[in-house]
């Protein structure tokens, strides 16, 4: 291949090395949806590209799930309730 390039969202270009069977690059990219497609050029001058990759970004952890009250847990809370409330007359 004479070039080849990757198009980050539709705007960035970087050019792209061959190393060790594979073209690649770098660049920076903030947390979130992104999406590349590649673009090939020969020496004859054809141009042929990739489909488009959607990824993306996430460079912190994402917070805890949130713990789902169970039948179980429902019911012991309920107990738990009318424990206090019996306590109390």
């Amino acid at each position: 291949m004479m070039e080849v390039k990757a198009q980050i969202d539709g705007s960035t270009n970087i050019s792209l090395q061959y190393q060790n069977g594979y073209y690649v690059g770098s660049v920076n990219l903030p947390d979130g949806n992104h999406h590349v497609r590649i673009f090939a050029r020969d020496n004859a001058g054809n141009v042929n590209s990739s489909e488009v990759v959607y990824f993306s970004v996430l460079t912190q952890s994402p917070p805890p799930p949130i713990p789902e009250l169970t039948t179980l847990g429902l019911v012991v809370a309920s107990l738990l309730v009318l424990a206090i409330r019996k306590g109390l007359r």
